[in-house]
């Protein structure tokens, strides 16, 4: 009856309901076509269970459980995005080694781990404009997992004496206290070198939070076409 108010049956048999999802099931009433033929057949068949071979049972188990094997994903994965593979992968392997709850743990495991390397390394596209320019520009958000990678890579890769560097704030979401942190350390550290450092085209919500870890801030946050904003820091 959980079928007509859209509950899981948590003792549901997951062999029972693929050889019913085999045989054509479309409906939720099949639950109770279903239910009735194993009440049916435990009543008054169960004396003659012990004449059925064990390989005819699971010759129809594995069957029934082939059509619920998902193969395109795979196919789908590795024509889209194949890194996605690893995650599934693992998931199927371990289910199979161990059992269902571990296999699943592991696979999420997996997934959240892709998640985080994802956020602590941010795409960033730097580009060097004459005469001492350079854009940074960040693809995506900038967490603070990221923020220290952020930072050193900057620092790394901008070193021309006397230049100013211009961090491209479009795709940058709301950022926390240790992300703001982080920017001011930056500006403090290019300033030491005689390095200009210019925040462009920060959403209001990151102006606010940059400018309540250090008010100097406010003088660099700045908006508008690339040659003007330049121009302002001369």
């Amino acid at each position: 009856m959980s079928s007509f108010v859209q509950s899981m049956p948590v003792t549901g048999s997951f062999t029972r309901t693929a050889i019913n999802n085999a045989s054509g099931a479309r409906t939720p009433a099949c639950g109770i076509i279903t239910g009735v033929m194993v009440l049916l057949a435990l009543g008054f068949l169960t004396s003659t269970f012990r004449y059925i071979p064990k390989a005819t049972l699971a010759a129809v188990i594995v069957v029934a459980m082939y059509y619920l094997c998902d193969f395109q994903a795979f196919v789908m994965m590795w024509r889209s995005k194949k890194i996605d593979l690893i995650p599934l992968t693992t998931t199927l392997v371990f289910c199979l080694l161990l059992n269902l709850e571990y296999g699943i743990l592991i696979g999420i495991a997996t997934n959240i781990t892709f998640v985080l390397y994802s956020s602590a390394r941010p795409k960033i596209e730097l580009e060097e404009q004459p005469p001492n320019i350079y854009v940074v520009k960040l693809k995506t958000g900038l967490y603070y997992t990221a923020a220290e990678h952020f930072r050193e890579y900057v620092l790394q890769n901008c070193l021309k004496e006397k230049s100013t560097v211009v961090v491209d704030g479009k795709y940058l979401g709301n950022i926390d206290s240790t992300v703001a942190k982080s920017l001011n350390t930056l500006y403090d550290e290019l300033k030491l070198r005689d390095q200009k450092l210019v925040f462009w085209n920060f959403k209001d919500s990151v102006k606010d939070t940059c400018i309540g870890v250090n008010m100097t801030l406010s003088s660099i946050l700045l908006d508008g076409e690339l040659q003007e904003v330049l121009q302002k820091t001369e």
